[in-house]
C-alpha cells in the first residue's frame, strides 16, 4: 500500500428545478437572472409552460413592501461577454455578473441592484411569481 494514494473526491451540483411543488400544484419555471434593491425584486424566468412559444422568457418586478408582482414587456435584448442589456416599455436595464442598473422610461429613476443566486429567492417571492403565472 505504499503506493497507493486514496482519493475522494467531493463534487457539488448547483440544480434550480425548473419544476417545484408549491402548495399543492406544480410551478414550471426556473430563474434566469435575479437582482435587488431595498425596494424591490427585479428577475427573469423560463417558463418551461410556455417551451413550444417564443414566450418563454419572462421579466418581472415585484416590490418588496407587498410581494405586487408587475412584469415587464420586453422590446429588444443585447448581449455582450461583460454586459447585458434589457430594453422594456418601462425601462432600461443594464447588467453584468454582479450588478444593474434600472432606469425607469423618461429616466424619472434610476436603481442600482445586486445580482444574487436563484439559492437565495425568498420562498414568499418565489410563491408570488408562481401565484403570478399560475
Amino acid at each position: 500500500m505504499d503506493n497507493l494514494l486514496l482519493c475522494k473526491c467531493y463534487i457539488m451540483l448547483y440544480f434550480n428545478a425548473p419544476s417545484e411543488i408549491i402548495q399543492g400544484h406544480i410551478c414550471s419555471f426556473s430563474y434566469q437572472y435575479f437582482f435587488e434593491n431595498p425596494a424591490f425584486y427585479f428577475l427573469e424566468i423560463r417558463n418551461y409552460k410556455d417551451e413550444f412559444t417564443s414566450n418563454n422568457y419572462q421579466w418581472f418586478m415585484i416590490q418588496k413592501s407587498n410581494l405586487k408582482v408587475t412584469a415587464l414587456n420586453l422590446r429588444f435584448v443585447d448581449s455582450s461577454t461583460m454586459v447585458e442589456e434589457r430594453f422594456f416599455e418601462e425601462g432600461y436595464l443594464k447588467f453584468n455578473s454582479t450588478s444593474a442598473t434600472y432606469i425607469e422610461k423618461y429616466n424619472s429613476a434610476q436603481h442600482s441592484l445586486i445580482q444574487i443566486p436563484s439559492a437565495a429567492i425568498p420562498a414568499s417571492v418565489h410563491q408570488a411569481v408562481a401565484n403570478f403565472i399560475g
